[in-house]
């Protein structure tokens, strides 16, 4: 690393090598932000990995489809889940566990709740707003506060005591991280999915709108990213 690096992307690069996604996520990801999406290069890409592919049956073999008959097949399980909603398992599978381990219950029990939290209110306000599934909103807001695991990784109890003190004091935690680390951690996670090659569109969607006024960026990625900034002003 240079000398020249700032902290923040120091954690990134720390991060990056300790909290890798794997592989075929991000190629599932990336395929499924296509305008045509190719069945059968997304199917050969999801067999590369035996434990996804048995994950992603045993979801369509559950309750929550009610079928009558066992799925085996993987192009019929695909079929089945839709592309928006495989983008999501995929993802939820996928997250490395080494973001989740060695945080205690209290810090990954509030952090799950505002994070579930956000991601539903996210998708509800799309709804309600543009009519669509909301399903890009939900990830986005999902992934939104990943910076947070990283920074209770590597910084350990002195940043969950911060963030204990910012919620009982009813502080904007974004802007007390900024003045104490030169960053906050909604940037951490902008930048680390950016590392591990996360598609533009799902990365942009994660930034402040008040972020980077003169990009250029679709009307689809402005709408998601402002779903996403009212759910965490409501979370």
């Amino acid at each position: 690393m240079s000398e020249n690096d700032s902290p923040m992307q120091r954690l990134i690069e720390q991060a990056d090598g300790l909290f890798s996604l794997p592989a075929v996520a991000v190629e599932v990801l990336r395929l499924t932000e296509l305008p045509d999406v190719d069945a059968r290069r997304l199917k050969a890409c999801i067999e590369k990995d035996p434990a996804l592919t048995s994950k992603l049956l045993r979801v369509v073999n559950s309750a929550l489809f009610g079928l009558s008959a066992e799925v085996s097949d993987l192009n019929q399980a695909l079929a089945l889940l839709g592309i928006k909603p495989l983008k999501l398992l995929v993802f939820g599978f996928s997250l490395p566990d080494a973001l989740f381990n060695n945080v205690a219950r209290e810090p990954l029990a509030h952090y799950w709740k505002q994070t579930l939290t956000k991601a539903v209110a996210a998708r509800e306000i799309s709804q309600q707003i543009h009519k669509g599934s909301g399903d890009d909103a939900f990830l986005a807001g999902l992934l939104q506060d990943l910076g947070m695991l990283v920074l209770i990784q590597r910084v350990g109890a002195p940043y969950v005591r911060f963030v204990e003190r910012a919620r009982q004091n009813a502080g904007e935690l974004l802007a007390l991280e900024r003045v104490a680390l030169g960053f906050d951690h909604i940037e951490l996670t902008v930048g680390l999915l950016e590392a591990w090659g996360m598609p533009r569109a799902l990365v942009e969607a994660m930034r402040l709108p008040e972020e980077n006024l003169l990009e250029e960026i679709t009307p689809a990625v402005r709408e998601v990213r402002q779903m996403v900034a009212l759910a965490h002003l409501l979370t």
